[in-house]
């Protein structure tokens, strides 16, 4: 069933919710609706017959406590964010929560702009983003086009490359930011500079060895050049050959791998 409310309605389990009203009216008076209830029982039984679009979870409370509610209102509404609000601060109890997929905790003696910097960061930051997005878009590509029309070396078509690259994921992100017709015409208009700046220079390239400075590294020069130096200086050098892996890819990967490498340097060829 389709939203049709332009607010955000949270609910605000608390089993003293009644010492929360300047808490409510203060979240109120920024454009939520909260409903409140004292009891983990009370509150599963609204979010089975109402739409929420966010819970402020209270941990200690008398019957069934904040991680029993959480569990099972992740089997009600698993997409459900909850932030937890917790008076104790204890290692083991977060990890808990957070295994249980919370979206954020908060610890008390609460504040009111606490709580709704919680809930903005969590139901506003796409919003945020998506609006920032055009602004940093314009300034990226105005910026690199004041060179686009000058004397271009390859790190200058490498910093377009990347800047295309990140841009791409930003969109396929953000898909409907309006924006997708004007990067489409940055691709072309990018890549018919490129392709005069490779006619112009290819041809001289291949004529010359490979020094830094001199020519950008092409394909015969990867091995000695960027291989065989990690060869020498170890003896296990692991080459992985990916072969037409486009740099919006790689760099939609590249943090996955950070997880679990070290990962010293990008560099083009």
């Amino acid at each position: 069933m389709p939203k049709t409310a332009t607010y955000k309605k949270l609910i605000w389990i608390d089993d003293e919710i009644a010492t929360l009203k300047p808490h409510i009216l203060f979240l109120e008076s920024k454009g939520y609706s909260v409903v409140g209830c004292s009891s983990g029982e009370e509150g599963l039984e609204l979010v089975r017959g109402e739409h929420f679009d966010l819970v402020l979870l209270d941990e200690m409370m008398p019957g069934m406590d904040g991680l029993a509610t959480l569990e099972q209102l992740k089997e009600i509404s698993p997409h459900l964010p909850v932030v937890m609000v917790t008076k104790s601060e204890e290692e083991s109890l977060m990890e808990q929560a957070t295994g249980q997929n919370i979206a954020d905790y908060l610890t008390k003696p609460l504040n009111p702009s606490q709580a709704l910097m919680a809930i903005k960061r969590i139901l506003d930051s796409r919003k945020i983003r998506s609006d920032a997005l055009g602004q940093r878009y314009i300034s990226d590509i105005n910026r690199f086009n004041q060179k686009l029309y000058g004397p271009m070396a390859p790190e200058d078509w490498y910093e377009a490359a990347s800047i295309l690259a990140e841009w791409d994921i930003e969109f396929a992100e953000f898909p409907d930011t309006g924006l997708s017709h004007t990067h489409a015409g940055s691709h072309t208009e990018w890549n018919n500079e490129f392709t005069k700046y490779i006619e112009k220079n290819y041809v001289s390239w291949l004529k010359k060895p490979y020094e830094a400075g001199v020519r950008p590294l092409l394909p015969p020069d990867i091995i000695d050049e960027t291989v065989i130096p990690e060869m020498k200086k170890s003896d296990r050098v692991v080459l992985v050959v990916i072969d037409c892996m486009r740099l919006d890819q790689w760099t939609a990967i590249e943090p996955l791998l950070a997880e679990y490498f070290n990962i010293e340097s990008r560099e083009f060829y």
